[in-house]
C-alpha cells in the first residue's frame, strides 16, 4: 500500500493560518515551548530560566459582586457562620436555580470573612477538573514572571500556610476529589456549592431547598412589577407553592404574567399538570410565541451548549441584526442571563432546547464560524480565546462526536495552546484524548501522531516517564512512517530527555551536551524555530549527499549511506527496529588499520550524513577519534562526517555514533611500579541502560544497551527478564560492564540490570518493552436479528439487534455501530460486549412508508488499529395509522 508522504512544506502550509498562541511554561525542572507546529518542545530549564514566583498582596479579594435583597436563607446563613467559626468544611447542595450562587455571593461579604488574613477567593468550578482548580488556587495567591504550573508537591508547599476562605460554586466533585483538594490547602476554609453532595462523613452538609411560601410570594410580586389584587395574591400563593418555592422558576413565571395572554389561573393549571417537576412546563411556556429573531438567538446559544457567548460571536452565528433589542427582551423573560463573558442560557432552558429543537444546522454554523474566527487576521488573543473556552470545548466535542473532525481542526491547536499556557492541564489532557480518538476514527494519522506527541510531552514534564516514553515512541514511529521529518525531530528530541544523563556531563562546558536541551542558549520560541529550520537545511544537505553517493559509488566496502535522520545538535539513540538490514562491517583486530586505495590525493570526506544503523557510544576519558577509528575499523573522516564533527576534539560524557561497539585491544603485560597509596575520593558509580525502542511490533527484536562506569573491577553485572514480575530462565545472566543484547520479547517484558558492587548495596535499573500487534481487529459474523424489519404482522415493532464477534491480540478498546437513513448524517452508538461477542439494540428511526437503514460496525484495539465491516442495507417498514 502506498503511503502518502507528508512533507515539511505541507505541514507548515496546513498550520500557517492558525491562531498564534505561543509562549513557554515552566513545570518542575522543565520548560515546555508552546505553539510549535509539530507540538511542544521540552527542554531542561537553565537556572536563569526558572520562574520567579512571588506572593500576591494579601488579603486577596476575589469576591463576586454583592447579592442584594436576599430573601430568607437565614438558616443557611447561620449554618455557614457556624461552620466558618468552628473551622469546618461546608457543602451546600440542591437543584439548579435553587439559589446556591446567590447564597455564596451573600456569604462572601459576611463580617466573619474578616478573620481570614489571606482573603476570600470565589471560583466557578463548573466543568473544571479538580487539578485545574488547584492551579486556579495557586494563581489566586501567587504570580510568576513566566507561565508556571507547579507540581503537586510544589503546590502543596505554596498553599499549606495560606489561611483564606475559598468559595467554590458549581463544584460537582467526587468526595475523593474533595479530600484531595482539601489536603492541598489544609489551613483554608472551604465552602462548596453544587448539585450533588461533595463530602462524605466530614464537615457540615446542608441541602438548599425552595423559599418559604411568604418569601416566594414576595419574590413573585416583586418580579411582576405591578400591584396585585387580593385575588391575584391568592392565586400567586398557589402558583409559587406548585413551583415548590424554586426562585428561578418563580422569576420565569412572573415574566409570563407580564404578557397579556398569560393569566394566573391558567398558569396554575398548566404547572400543576406535571407530576414530577414543573420546570420543563415553565420552560416550554416561556419558549411559546417567541419571535423569529428571538428563536434565532436561542438556537445560536443552544448550539454552543448554552455557555456564555460574546455578543460579537452571537450576532455572527444567529445572524440577527437588532441583537441588543432582542437580548433585552430575552433577558427580561428570564430566557437569557448576562454573564461576565457574554450571554448564556439558564440550565433548564438549555436542557429543554437540546431535547426539543433540531440544532444540527446551528451547531454546524457555530463550528464553521468559530473556526474562521480563530484563523482570521488579526488572530484572537489568549484572553479572548479563554473567554470563550467553554463554547469552544462544547462545539469541538460535538463536531468530533458527529463526524465533523475536519471542520474541528482550526479549533484544536489554538485552544490547546491556551489551556497549556494557563495551567489548565487536566482539561488539556481531556482535549488531547478526545482528539486522539477522533483522529483514529477519521484515519488522520498526522493529527493522531501530533496528539500522541502532546500527551507524551505532558507526561514527560509531569514526571510520568513510562507514559511519556510510550506516547512519544508512538508519535516518533508514526511521524517517521509518514515522512514528517520535522515532527519526528521534535518527538525524538523530547524522547531524548528520558535517557539517563551523560557520564561526566559536568565536564561539558559548551552548553550543548548533557543538559537535555535543544542547543542555542536561552530557550525561546524563536530559538526553537531556528533549530528546526537548521534541521531542514541539514536534511537538504543529506538528500544532496544521497544523490552524490548514487553518482559516485563508494570505494570501500565499509562505506555506508543509510537514510538520513536527525543527529547533532540533538543527539539521542535512534528509535528504529534493530532488525533493519544493514551493511556488514569487517571484524576489526588490534593490528588492523584502515587504508585507502587513493595514494595520489587525500580521501574525499563525504557530506554530513547521519547513520541510523550506528549505535550510540558515550565518550569516556582518554578516548580519541584515532583510537575509536582503530577499534571500529572506520576512518576518522567517516566518523566525523556521520556525527557532524568539524574538529578532532571530543569530550567525555558526549554521545558519539559508531558503526559497532569499540573493541578494546588486549593490553600487553608490562611491569609498572605501584604508586604510593594516597587518600582519594570514592568514585560515584555511573550507569546507563537504554533500548533502541520500548515499543516494537510483535515478533520483531530490539537491542538493549548498558554502560557501567566508576565501579571496582570485582563488580558483577547481571541482566534478567521479568514478564509479569516473575523471573524466566535463565534467571541471571552475567554480562560485561559495557555491552548490548538483542532481545525479542513476545509479551510485555521488564529487563532488570543489576550491578553488584563489593561491600555496598546492589544498584538496579529497569527497562520495560511493549510488543504490540500491528494487525487490525478481526470482525466475524456481523449480522442483525432480522433480514427485513417489517410491521405488516408485528405492527409497532421498531427495534433491531446488531451483533458481531471481534478478536484482537492487543485487546479491544471500543466497538461502534454507525448508522444512518437516506441523506441523514451518520450517527454512532457504542456496542456492549458479552465475552467475545458485541451486540447492540437500536430503536430504528421511525419514518413513514419505507426506508433503508445503512449501517456498519467499526472496532479499535488498545494501540489504535481499526477495522470495519462493509456498509450493509436493512429495509425498514412501518404501519401507517
Amino acid at each position: 500500500m502506498a503511503v502518502h508522504q507528508i512533507t515539511t512544506a505541507d505541514r507548515i502550509t496546513a498550520n500557517i493560518s492558525e491562531a498564534d498562541i505561543s509562549g513557554q511554561v515552566a513545570v518542575g525542572k522543565y520548560i515546555i515551548m508552546v505553539g510549535d507546529v509539530s507540538g511542544g518542545v521540552v527542554n531542561i530549564a537553565l537556572p536563569e530560566e526558572k520562574p520567579v514566583v512571588t506572593p500576591r498582596p494579601t488579603p486577596v479579594d476575589l469576591r463576586p459582586r454583592r447579592f442584594r435583597g436576599l430573601l430568607d436563607r437565614k438558616d443557611e446563613t447561620q449554618t455557614a457562620q457556624q461552620a466558618i467559626a468552628t473551622g469546618q468544611i461546608l457543602s451546600f447542595y440542591g437543584v439548579t436555580g435553587i439559589g446556591k450562587t446567590s447564597l455564596l455571593r451573600q456569604m462572601a461579604y459576611d463580617p466573619v470573612t474578616a478573620d481570614f488574613p489571606d482573603g476570600v477567593v470565589y471560583l466557578s468550578a463548573r466543568d473544571v477538573p479538580v487539578r485545574d482548580l488547584l492551579q486556579a488556587l495557586f494563581d489566586a495567591f501567587y504570580e510568576s514572571d513566566i507561565h508556571y504550573v507547579p507540581t503537586e508537591t510544589a503546590a502543596r508547599n505554596y498553599l499549606r500556610d495560606k489561611r483564606a476562605l475559598i468559595l467554590l460554586d458549581d463544584a460537582n466533585l467526587h468526595p475523593d476529589e474533595t479530600d484531595w483538594l482539601l489536603d492541598m490547602a489544609p489551613n483554608c476554609e472551604f465552602v462548596f456549592a453544587g448539585k450533588e453532595l461533595s463530602l462524605w462523613g466530614e464537615g457540615i452538609t446542608r441541602q438548599v431547598r425552595g423559599l418559604p411560601l411568604a418569601d416566594a410570594t414576595a419574590l413573585f410580586v416583586q418580579a411582576v412589577g405591578r400591584p396585585l389584587s387580593n385575588e391575584e395574591i391568592k392565586l400567586a400563593t398557589q402558583l409559587v407553592a406548585a413551583l415548590k418555592g424554586h426562585p428561578l422558576s418563580i422569576l420565569q413565571v412572573a415574566a409570563l404574567v407580564q404578557e397579556d395572554d398569560h393569566q394566573l389561573h391558567t398558569l396554575i393549571q398548566q404547572v400543576t399538570q406535571e407530576e414530577t417537576s414543573p420546570q420543563p412546563v415553565v420552560a416550554s411556556l416561556l419558549l411559546t410565541n417567541r419571535t423569529p429573531e428571538e428563536q434565532q438567538v436561542l438556537a445560536a446559544l443552544s448550539a454552543v451548549g448554552g455557555h456564555p457567548l460574546h455578543p460579537t460571536h452571537l450576532a455572527a452565528i444567529s445572524r440577527v441584526t437588532n441583537l441588543t433589542e432582542t437580548l433585552n427582551e430575552l433577558v427580561q423573560r428570564q430566557l437569557v442571563i448576562r454573564t461576565t463573558n457574554g450571554f448564556a442560557l439558564p440550565d433548564d432552558v438549555a436542557m429543554h432546547l437540546a431535547q426539543t429543537w433540531q440544532l444540527t444546522r446551528w451547531r454546524e454554523q457555530a463550528l464553521r464560524y468559530l473556526g474562521q474566527w480563530l484563523t482570521e487576521q488579526p488572530h484572537p488573543s489568549l484572553l479572548e480565546i479563554l473567554g470563550q473556552k467553554e463554547i469552544l470545548l462544547d462545539v469541538l466535542q460535538w463536531g468530533v462526536k458527529n463526524g465533523r473532525f475536519a471542520q474541528t481542526l482550526p479549533l484544536i491547536r489554538p485552544l490547546e495552546s491556551a489551556l497549556q499556557l494557563t495551567g489548565q492541564w487536566e482539561t488539556w489532557n481531556n482535549l488531547l484524548q478526545m482528539v486522539e480518538k477522533a483522529a483514529a476514527i477519521a484515519g488522520d494519522q498526522v493529527m493522531r501522531a501530533w496528539a500522541w506527541h502532546e500527551i507524551g510531552s505532558r507526561a514527560l514534564v509531569l514526571g510520568q516517564k513510562n507514559e511519556a516514553r510510550r506516547w512519544l515512541v508512538r508519535a516518533l514511529r508514526t511521524r517517521q512512517a509518514l515522512g514528517d521529518q520535522l515532527g519526528a525531530a521534535v518527538s525524538r528530541h523530547n524522547l531524548s530527555l528520558l535517557l539517563p544523563p551523560p557520564i561526566n556531563s559536568h565536564d561539558n562546558n559548551n552548553g550543548q551536551g548533557g543538559n537535555g536541551r535543544v542547543p542555542g542558549g536561552k530557550t525561546t520560541i524563536s530559538t526553537s524555530v531556528k533549530v528546526l529550520w537548521s534541521f531542514i537545511a541539514l536534511m537538504a544537505l543529506a538528500l544532496a549527499s544521497i544523490v552524490w553517493a548514487e553518482q559516485n559509488p563508494p570505494l570501500s566496502p565499509t562505506s555506508i549511506v543509510p537514510a538520513p535522520t536527525l543527529t547533532n545538535p540533538v543527539i539521542i539513540p535512534p528509535i528504529t527496529p534493530s532488525n533493519t538490514t544493514t551493511a556488514t562491517l569487517p571484524s576489526p583486530t588490534s593490528t588492523q588499520s584502515p587504508t585507502s586505495t587513493h595514494t595520489s590525493s587525500a580521501p574525499t570526506v563525504p557530506p554530513c550524513v547521519p547513520r541510523t544503523n550506528w549505535v550510540p557510544y558515550v565518550i569516556r576519558r582518554g578516548d580519541t577519534l584515532a583510537a575509536l577509528s582503530r577499534t571500529t575499523g572506520v576512518s576518522v573522516a567517516v566518523i566525523k562526517a556521520a556525527n557532524c564533527q568539524t574538529t578532532d576534539l571530543i569530550k567525555a560524557g558526549e554521545i558519539l555514533y559508531l558503526p559497532v561497539w569499540p573493541v578494546t585491544p588486549t593490553p600487553t603485560l608490562t611491569h609498572t611500579p605501584s604508586p604510593t597509596p594516597t587518600e582519594t575520593a570514592v568514585p560515584v558509580p555511573v550507569i546507563e541502560f537504554w533500548a533502541d525502542s520500548v515499543e516494537l511490533p510483535l515478533g520483531s527484536c530490539t537491542k538493549l544497551y548498558w554502560q557501567v562506569e566508576n565501579v571496582p573491577e570485582e563488580t558483577a553485572v547481571y541482566l534478567r527478564a521479568k514478564p509479569n514480575h516473575s523471573d524466566i530462565a535463565p534467571a541471571e545472566t552475567a554480562v560485561r560492564p559495557i555491552g548490548q543484547q538483542e532481545v525479542c520479547p513476545s509479551t510485555t517484558t521488564t529487563y532488570l540490570l543489576t550491578i553488584l558492587i563489593p561491600n555496598t548495596d546492589s544498584i538496579q535499573q529497569t527497562i520495560t518493552l511493549f510488543p504490540y500487534d500491528d494487525q487490525p481487529p478481526q470482525l466475524f459474523e456481523w449480522h442483525t436479528d432480522v433480514d427485513i424489519l417489517t410491521t405488516s404482522s408485528e405492527c409497532g415493532k421498531n427495534t433491531v439487534t446488531f451483533s458481531v464477534i471481534v478478536i484482537d491480540n492487543n485487546g479491544i478498546a471500543s466497538v461502534t455501530l454507525w448508522y444512518k437513513t437516506g441523506e441523514s448524517t451518520w450517527q454512532s452508538a457504542t456496542m456492549r460486549n458479552t465475552q467475545e461477542e458485541y451486540w447492540f439494540t437500536l430503536n430504528a428511526p421511525i419514518i413513514k412508508d419505507h426506508t433503508i437503514l445503512i449501517w456498519y460496525i467499526e472496532a479499535m484495539d488498545l494501540v489504535g488499529n481499526t477495522n470495519r465491516t462493509p456498509e450493509e442495507n436493512l429495509p425498514v417498514e412501518y404501519c401507517l395509522r
